[in-house]
């Protein structure tokens, strides 16, 4: 809810529907389809969505980039500098540091971090054997990546660099 407006965010479908209660109207904004190298899963786009002042931050789950929605003029801008080109499935169970949102890789030991004041995207890779996590949580500076299948409980110390992970 954004404006006194109602996004609603795709995980699948080729738009994003705003709904205006007030005149009780929908409009769509469609989403680019061909966008970057990358191929995606079409049937797993986005995974998560974030808003940040007037703007949404639709994060991928496949999708080659990161959608940035303006709503006050309802413009899309896509953040394509730094998405992986690996394989990677991203999924809700983001963590949100400040203005930095952290997001896990269900298929490896990738963490996709960025920033929503300057559209950057850093990629880390924690742990030695977190073989992908399902989940991200927050605690303080602490960041703990939670196994999809099997491997180590991976702590991450994000301001001093530190890992440990637990078996």
């Amino acid at each position: 809810y954004v404006n006194e407006k109602i996004y609603f965010i795709p995980a699948s479908a080729s738009a994003i529907y705003v709904f205006h209660p007030k005149t009780n109207a929908f409009e769509r904004i469609e989403i680019e389809e061909n966008i970057g190298e990358n191929p995606y899963n079409a049937n797993a786009k986005f995974a998560d969505a974030y808003v940040r002042e007037n703007m949404i931050y639709i994060l991928p789950a496949t999708y080659p980039a990161i959608v940035k929605l303006d709503c006050e003029n309802n413009m899309l801008e896509y953040i394509v500098e730094n998405i992986p080109t690996c394989d990677y499935l991203f999924r809700p169970g983001t963590a949100q540091m400040g203005n930095k949102l952290f997001v896990p890789n269900t298929k490896d030991n990738l963490v996709l971090e960025f920033d929503m004041e300057t559209d950057e995207i850093q990629i880390h890779h924690i742990g030695k054997n977190n073989h992908g996590s399902w989940s991200i949580v927050k605690d303080d500076n602490l960041l703990w990546l939670i196994p999809k299948v099997h491997g180590a409980v991976v702590k991450w110390d994000y301001l001093s660099g530190e890992i440990q992970e637990y078996e």
